[in-house]
């Protein structure tokens, strides 16, 4: 009976933690990710998983009743102190340390397997842990989710220094996931280091090749002497038709096309901006 009480004692324990450590919503990503045992271990158990404090309560009141017993009858077998440390032993080493160590690292399949014998013990103790469980879901609400964006980050972060293979996925990953911290000011590139063109400039052979030699689809205009003096935008293109023997100067180029030219402030979020775009770009 007390080898019958320990292995109880051990997977109650051992469930408590391998279960319990398992949110749902980590359960419903091993089933739709994981392999083809994983999803599988994962759907069993996500089905008492749901119920995390009718679960808890379950494994609790089961543990507390077992390790009772197994003190209660140890006591019968040996007496005073002995009693004491046997018992205490035991507990600890084949209810709590032992079952832990394995459920820790395979409490998913451990929980898959032992399943039926949770059911049972959920109905045996439902009249107790039942109207506690109700108690808790009423005072504590819901679970906290162990995923949002920050942790995810980092959770990507760090998997990108362990699968160096997958390096180059996961920093995309990461960039795409930082546009909502990021501002248009620490993305943008200062006005003085860019490639832009006075509105004064002749559109002749030499600068048309040097205009084409920098690469750029688009180029900014300025005018006067002072480079953050945007006003306009040269659009490559607008090039092709032009005869350089016409003396064609940026400005007279830019009205005649009237590019559109956006001022954003620096501060907005870069992902407002980038929705902003995409409107722009459906209406276009």
């Amino acid at each position: 009976m007390v080898l019958l009480l320990l292995g109880m004692s051990g997977l109650f324990s051992g469930l408590n933690l391998g279960l319990m450590s398992l949110t749902p919503k980590e359960l419903l990503v091993i089933s739709k990710s994981g392999s083809k045992k994983e999803k599988g271990y994962a759907e069993t158990v996500l089905s008492v998983r749901r119920n995390g404090n009718f679960l808890l309560c379950t494994l609790l009141i089961g543990n507390v009743f077992v390790n009772a017993a197994i003190s209660i009858l140890i006591d019968n077998l040996t007496s005073g102190l002995l009693a004491l440390i046997v018992s205490s032993a035991f507990i600890v080493f084949f209810g709590e340390i032992l079952p832990q160590a394995l459920c820790v690292r395979k409490g998913l399949v451990v929980g898959a397997y032992t399943i039926w014998l949770t059911r049972f013990f959920m109905i045996l103790s439902s009249p107790v842990s039942w109207p506690v469980a109700l108690l808790l879901d009423w005072i504590l609400s819901e679970e906290i989710s162990p995923f949002d964006r920050k942790k995810l980050m980092e959770m990507l972060k760090i998997s990108m220094t362990e699968k160096k293979d997958l390096k180059e996925e996961f920093r995309i990953a990461i960039g795409a996931m930082e546009l909502v911290d990021k501002s248009v000011g620490d993305v943008m590139t200062l006005a003085e280091d860019i490639f832009s063109i006075s509105d004064e400039l002749v559109l002749d052979t030499r600068a048309i090749m040097e205009i084409l030699r920098m690469g750029f689809n688009r180029v900014p205009v300025y005018q006067g002497e002072d480079k953050k003096s945007i006003v306009g935008l040269l659009f490559v293109r607008d090039l092709a038709l032009l005869n350089p023997n016409d003396k064609f100067t940026v400005r007279m180029l830019c009205d005649i096309n009237k590019h559109v030219l956006r001022f954003v402030n620096k501060a907005l979020s870069l992902h407002t901006l980038l929705e902003e775009f995409k409107k722009v770009g459906m209406r276009a």
